[in-house]
């Protein structure tokens, strides 16, 4: 019998199991690291979004509180409570309510002085299992200062929200030759939008007012506009609306408040300059002056904020002067002499419905808009504030007038308190008393050296807008 062949294996032929499997571990880690980095930086963009997201509710929170608790003062007790909208109007529920993933919590406390509620709105959300809880809280000050005035009991300003003798606490200088257009108050950070002559002076500055008395620069960015003329937005990004360039639309990373960047720019229509900007999670409004080629009233899609896409747009015949949006539903302050105000659907942002207007009469334009619920809309007609009832928009009525005695550019309202930016030349700052709808009264005002354009309120303190270099001024309601 022949002897048994023997075969001799070459290592340069193959490779050894060894091999085989450092390198199918190699592979292995390689993908694990390559998921980690992807799926950790989708994480950090869900985070911001979801932190945007909070941040409007919670302020939603305070600002329906407010007129809640104002409105039913001695019958809400301390506590916790949630918010509920039967269609026109808000009411307290429960004791926390849910939006998708995130829970709020509105909570009422005294403070130890008479007539005065503090109040908290907290929001939580878990991100996942496996992660912390996350948690957005603003906190706001509201006294029952009309029953301090009518029992004439002196409490050194009647309480945090008397607003009988406001004060400016503080001024800030946003460099020579610039003008202030717009002001946007969020959580410890204040941003500030400017109009310049030179295109390439900043556009855009944020302050820290951790403490309001002593505000810091923390950063500042040239976003290649000659201005931006309305801005908002949130902890994660600020929108602007630009002037005297192409892209209308500005998106600024404020992440890091100390470190603004631009994200991206989206441009809706060609020689128009953008003139209100209002954002609402994923969607921002965008106003342009008339055009005679296109509509004036833009919704653009934010959902990725690299990327924005326009959704629709509806032709208001007129330039656009105010936007203020709440639960679908848009109100737009117009220069059209047959529509001073809009009233549209937008809860398709693809489809822009009017569902109302009004007319006032005369030719004076609409020039500002806020809403605290559709029962409650003050809107700015030149010199007129107007108090009124859209909760059938189709038929508009007017509740209560004021005259301001100078173009109202802005306006923010509190329960039964509005604030007012004008141009009234000696009462260009004005706090409203509307307990009375049919009949408000002034209940102060304080005079600045130039036209007031920007106004927002965040923890009993007013943040005011000024058409000048040192145009940012932090008002406490108390001496």
């Amino acid at each position: 019998m022949a002897p048994m062949e023997r075969k001799i294996f070459d290592k340069k032929n193959g490779y050894s199991l060894v091999e085989i499997l450092v390198g199918i571990t190699l592979i292995t880690l390689a993908i694990s690291a390559t998921v980690t980095i992807v799926f950790g930086s989708q994480t950090i963009v869900i985070d911001r979004d979801n932190t945007v997201t909070a941040q409007l509710l919670s302020k939603e929170g305070i600002v329906a509180a407010n007129a809640l608790i104002k409105s039913n003062w001695g019958i809400v007790a301390n506590g916790d409570y949630g918010l509920t909208f039967n269609g026109s109007t808000w009411q307290l529920s429960g004791t926390q309510d849910t939006q998708g993933i995130f829970t709020r919590k509105i909570n009422v406390a005294d403070t130890g002085l008479s007539d005065e509620h503090k109040i908290t709105s907290t929001v939580t959300w878990q991100a996942s299992p496996l992660r912390p809880q996350k948690k957005v809280e603003l906190v706001t000050y509201i006294s029952n200062w009309e029953n301090v005035l009518a029992t004439g009991n002196d409490t050194g300003g009647g309480g945090p929200s008397s607003w009988q003798q406001p004060t400016t606490i503080s001024t800030i200088n946003v460099g020579s030759g610039n003008s202030v257009t717009d002001i946007d108050a969020v959580g410890t950070t204040v941003y500030v939008s400017t109009e310049s002559t030179t295109k390439a002076n900043k556009d855009i500055h944020a302050y820290n007012v951790t403490t309001p008395s002593s505000p810091s620069l923390l950063s500042e960015i040239d976003v290649d506009a000659y201005s931006l003329q309305s801005i908002d937005g949130g902890f994660s990004y600020i929108f602007g609306a630009a002037t005297g360039v192409l892209p209308d639309l500005k998106i600024i990373n404020n992440s890091n408040p100390s470190s603004l960047s631009l994200t991206s720019e989206f441009n809706v229509i060609t020689f128009v300059d953008a003139t209100k900007i209002f954002r609402d999670i994923n969607t921002v409004y965008l106003g342009v002056k008339l055009t005679s080629f296109n509509g004036e009233f833009f919704t653009i899609d934010v959902t990725n904020q690299t990327s924005p896409s326009q959704k629709d747009v509806f032709e208001i015949g007129g330039n656009v002067n105010g936007i203020f949006e709440q639960n679908g539903i848009a109100y737009v302050a117009s220069s059209k002499d047959t529509r001073e105000l809009y009233v549209l659907n937008v809860t398709n942002p693809s489809d822009i419905l009017q569902v109302g207007y009004l007319d006032v009469t005369g030719v004076t334009d609409g020039t500002a808009v806020f809403a605290i619920s559709p029962s409650k809309v003050f809107l700015g007609v030149g010199n007129s504030l107007k108090i009124l009832d859209a909760t059938n928009p189709a038929s508009i009525t007017t509740l209560g007038t004021y005259d301001a005695g100078g173009t109202i550019n802005d306006i923010y309202a509190v329960g039964n308190t509005v604030f007012l930016a004008t141009s009234n030349s000696t009462k260009e700052f004005q706090v409203v008393n509307i307990a009375t709808v049919s009949a408000p009264t002034l209940v102060s005002s304080l005079d600045f050296p130039a036209v007031a354009s920007g106004i927002d309120y965040q923890n009993d303190l007013i943040f005011l807008a000024l058409r000048a270099p040192d145009g940012l001024r932090i008002i406490n309601p108390n001496p």
